[in-house]
Parts: C-alpha cells; sequence; structure tokens
C-alpha cells in the first residue's frame, strides 16, 4: 500500500488538496539522498502527522495558526516503534533513547503499514 497516497484520500474531499500541498512541502526540504516513504496523519483532523524517509522520521503536529511542533528523529537512534490500537484508529509512538514522538488516531490500515515499513527500515539499518 502506498500509505502517502492513502493518507492524501483519507483527508477528504475538501482536505485532499491541502494535504497533498502539505507533503509536497516536506518533500522540498529533504536532505539529499533522502526519499520520502510513508506518511500517516490523524483522523479526521490531519493535525497530527508523521513522515518517513530513507534516514529519519519527522512528527509534525499542527497546534494552531501559527505554532507547530516538529520532531525529527534518525532512523539509526530508533529503539521501537510501538502501536496501540483503539477501534478502527491507532496511536504509533517512536522510541529512542532519549525522546519520543507520539501521534495519535491514525487509521488502522496507514499505522500497521507504516509501523511494518519502520520496522524494516531498522531491521536494514543494523544489517549495513
Amino acid at each position: 500500500m502506498n500509505t502517502i497516497e492513502e493518507t492524501i484520500k483519507l483527508a477528504g474531499f475538501g482536505r485532499r488538496k491541502a494535504m497533498r500541498k502539505q507533503i509536497e512541502m516536506f518533500k522540498k526540504e529533504l536532505l539529499e539522498g533522502e526519499e520520502l516513504l510513508g506518511v500517516a496523519a490523524s483522523k479526521p483532523n490531519p493535525t497530527e502527522q508523521l513522515y518517513i524517509t530513507n534516514k529519519r522520521i519527522i512528527a509534525h503536529k499542527i497546534q494552531g495558526i501559527f505554532q507547530n511542533d516538529r520532531k525529527e528523529i534518525p532512523l539509526s537512534s530508533v529503539s521501537s516503534i510501538n502501536t496501540s490500537v483503539k477501534g478502527l484508529k491507532a496511536k504509533i509512538e517512536i522510541v529512542t533513547s532519549n525522546n519520543s514522538a507520539i501521534v495519535e488516531n491514525i487509521p488502522l490500515h496507514v499505522a500497521k503499514e507504516i509501523k511494518n515499513l519502520v520496522d524494516s527500515l531498522i531491521l536494514k539499518g543494523q544489517v549495513n
């Protein structure tokens, strides 16, 4: 499943264009050699977002018109990714030795795909 396209689709009819623009904005900020691999956003309001690249995880929370909270976690420092399920939604927690990022209300099927993606990236990093 392409979590980027799925997240845009799940944003809803009135928010799809805005979600696509936000993802494009994040793509423009990527480092050289970095590739956006997955995206998850809270539902129904996509104010909590998770961006997975081949080098880091970015947790982005929109807290108001002029205020955002953003945590960037290098994949090499991720010790675990945990999910907890509530109905058809999930909470994803990325844990490092000195930090953590939590994104809530992610559609369950997207959360499972994101967890699998991050797990495989962490495993690949340990093998290299």
